[in-house]
């Protein structure tokens, strides 16, 4: 998924990775909304992909199956009263033990004065019912808008700030769809924990993973090898910020052969291996911001859209 420089439009297309070389086009996609807005890519499990933007000062969220050709149009969710100014985070899982697809909704509130979040309110659609409803359960951590989605194994994933701790702390907070609870885990000690900006949770290999951005050391691939257990984060390797076909901005995720997915400065996106160092041209040019990698399994789940 990508905005082309060269054709002036947003592309979605399924290419096949073997594993070496560039990757094989197999389809052109045609996304099955327009919107006057953005559409942002919130997560991807089992067959289904959702994205969300921001129309007219309201949350409009799609789910979209480009195997079966189907999307549903998510209902409007709940909207807060005017005298509070707040932001949403959207997490996207599926739940295996009860074959549900479920969207997650953290509203975080400030209130009419106040620029610290007070209160964090947490809501969940459901595929089967169609339907929005309210979670009775605190929400440990508050989760900026930029933090990026993981999810692994029934669980999403976010760095956040521990509402908790003592002092500002950055942690993982993690969210169990299907038991519909929320914990904390510990990130890596010799990471550098300045901004949320230069962190970003991914997957590795049936792994949690942090991309650790740093102008001093580069970047940085954290796994954690026991899950849950915050002690048991390895820096896996290094990458230097800047490589002969300029510096790095972005970090898209991972091969099926390991290597890392970038998009450069000049909006190109490559392919490093993080062993060699050797860089690969893809020959897939877009404005990088839009340039999104989604590893994608076929699902037959049909959506019939929705009527809202």
């Amino acid at each position: 998924m990508y905005y082309s420089l060269e054709s002036k439009k947003s592309r979605y297309r399924l290419y096949a990775d073997h594993g070496g070389g560039g990757f094989v086009e197999q389809l052109e996609l045609e996304f099955p909304f327009k919107s006057y807005d953005t559409y942002y890519y919130v997560g991807s499990c089992s067959g289904l992909i959702c994205f969300s933007d921001y129309l007219l000062n309201y949350l409009r969220i799609v789910l979209w199956n480009p195997s079966a050709r189907s999307h549903r149009l998510v209902p409007i969710p709940r909207i807060l009263d005017s005298d509070v100014s707040f932001y949403d985070v959207l997490s996207f899982g599926f739940d295996e033990k009860c074959g549900e697809y479920k969207v997650l909704r953290l509203i975080h509130v400030y209130g009419r004065h106040s620029a610290i979040v007070g209160q964090i309110e947490a809501e969940i659609y459901e595929v089967k019912t169609n339907l929005w409803r309210q979670v009775s359960v605190i929400v440990p951590c508050t989760v900026p808008h930029c933090s990026r989605q993981a999810f692994l194994n029934g669980f999403g994933h976010w760095i956040g700030f521990s509402r908790d701790a003592p002092h500002l702390k950055m942690v993982v907070m993690s969210f169990d769809f299907h038991g519909e609870t929320f914990r904390e885990m510990d990130l890596p000690d010799g990471a550098a924990l300045w901004s949320t900006y230069n962190l970003m949770m991914t997957v590795h290999r049936g792994s949690l993973c942090l991309i650790e951005k740093d102008v001093v050391s580069g970047l940085c691939i954290w796994i954690m090898n026991k899950y849950g257990i915050g002690s048991s984060w390895t820096k896996l390797f290094t990458i230097d910020l800047v490589g002969d076909l300029g510096r790095w901005e972005r970090v898209l995720g991972f091969r099926t052969n390991g290597e890392v997915l970038m998009v450069t400065e000049n909006d190109e996106l490559v392919s490093c291996d993080p062993e060699s160092g050797k860089i690969s041209r893809l020959g897939l040019h877009g404005i990088q911001i839009s340039l999104e990698a989604v590893q994608y399994m076929e699902c037959l789940s049909l959506l019939c859209p929705s009527i809202t």
